[in-house]
Parts: C-alpha cells; structure tokens; sequence
C-alpha cells in the first residue's frame, strides 16, 4: 500500500477523480499539465530503464515542502493521445487561485 499523498498533492488527486481521471494508488492515468504549477510542487519525467533507454517511462508531481510520496502521471511523450490532460482547460473542476498546488 502506498503512503498517503501530503496536503499539497491531495487535491490534485481528488480533483482528477472527480474529473473521471482512473487514479490507483497514486498513479494517475492523464497527461499533466504543468503550466501554471505552484512553485512549492515540482513536476518531472523520464525513464526507469531496465532492457533498453526508453523502459517504463513514468512522469511524476512531487512535494518541495513535505518531500513525501509523488504522484504519478503518464510521460507526456509516451502516453496515448488520447489520455486525458489534468487540468484540463475547459474543466473548472480545480481552479484554485489559478495556481494548481496553491
């Protein structure tokens, strides 16, 4: 089992489930767009390789203050095309001062 996300990142996954977004255990099934981001939060991605460079791409939004768990999202340049975007623009299902992670 997964530890619980901190206060910052909570939210942010509460408002993809309620966007229709499959979240499981902190892995996130959408594209993430990182525009507009809290600087308290970082967003990253890349690949875990194991046989070959380009092995299990992840993408992920971590905590600066509490340091805790990251959620996970698709890599942005190996997730399906249609893979839903987080947040997307037309959903005001979380605006939070315009910021996310505020």
């Amino acid at each position: 089992m997964q530890p619980p996300l901190c206060s910052h990142l909570q939210p942010i996954e509460d408002a993809m489930i309620a966007g229709g977004i499959i979240v499981h255990q902190h892995e996130a099934q959408c594209r993430f767009d990182a525009r507009g981001i809290s600087t308290d939060l970082h967003y990253y991605f890349g690949y875990a390789p194991e046989r070959h460079p380009r092995d299990n791409p992840y993408g992920a939004i971590a905590c600066r203050l509490c340091k805790s768990s990251p959620l996970f999202v698709l890599h942005p340049e190996d997730s399906p095309a249609d893979a839903p975007l987080f947040p997307a623009r037309t959903v005001g299902v979380w605006q939070k001062n315009s910021q996310i992670g505020s």
